[in-house]
């Protein structure tokens, strides 16, 4: 079909999701435990311009990493195709790179609502090993743990959310998955840009 070219991609986009959110989180607990953070506020006071620098110069990297990764899984389909006979002729159409440019930006969103809820939790905690902990495991397995007994979890869950864009969900569902996601990453981000301005750097 015409989505097989990022297919691949797009499976794994939750995952490759909770690893920028640890990137995002231990970028910031990482300042606050070796004392950096201090001195990058020397060289820029303007706390709101260094923080916005940070996650804008994140976003950046993670962005060309994402790239780089769609169009390693675009030629290892293809190889894989090729080696077992299957037609890729509906992938190289408009629709099949219409596909493709869709599965980057939905993994590109869901990366971003991963990385500013890692960041603003690091903001909060300041404790890379506390901060990964509670992180890993509301994402991982307590998520999934109330997805099995409450059948609307992932109508309310960040998690579940994040990963509905990556996979691209039923029309209905990934309009809700979005407008929510944006939200909660809304959230995470006042809130921790209201830690990072008022709170002291030393505490």
């Amino acid at each position: 079909g015409s989505g097989g070219l990022s297919r691949g991609f797009s499976i794994a986009a939750g995952v490759l999701g909770l690893l920028v959110f640890v990137l995002f989180m231990t970028s910031v607990t990482t300042e606050y435990g070796l004392g950096t953070i201090r001195v990058m506020l020397i060289r820029q006071p303007a706390r709101s311009r260094l923080l916005a620098g940070k996650l804008l110069a994140l976003v950046c990297c993670v962005a060309a990493a994402l790239l780089i990764a769609e169009v390693l899984s675009i030629g290892a389909a293809v190889a894989l195709a090729h080696a077992r006979g299957i037609s890729t002729a509906a992938w190289f159409t408009g629709p099949g790179l219409r596909h493709a440019a869709t599965d980057y930006a939905n993994a590109l969103i869901t990366a971003t609502c991963y990385g500013v809820t890692g960041a603003a939790i690091g903001v909060l905690v300041r404790s890379t090993p506390l901060a990964l902990g509670l992180g890993i495991a509301w994402l991982g397995p307590v998520e999934h743990i109330l997805q099995l007994s409450w059948s609307n979890a992932a109508k309310w869950l960040p998690g579940l959310l994040f990963n509905a864009i990556a996979t691209g969900g039923t029309a209905s569902s990934y309009q809700r998955a979005l407008i929510f996601s944006l939200v909660f990453g809304l959230v995470a981000l006042s809130v921790g840009a209201a830690s990072f301005l008022r709170r002291d750097v030393s505490t």
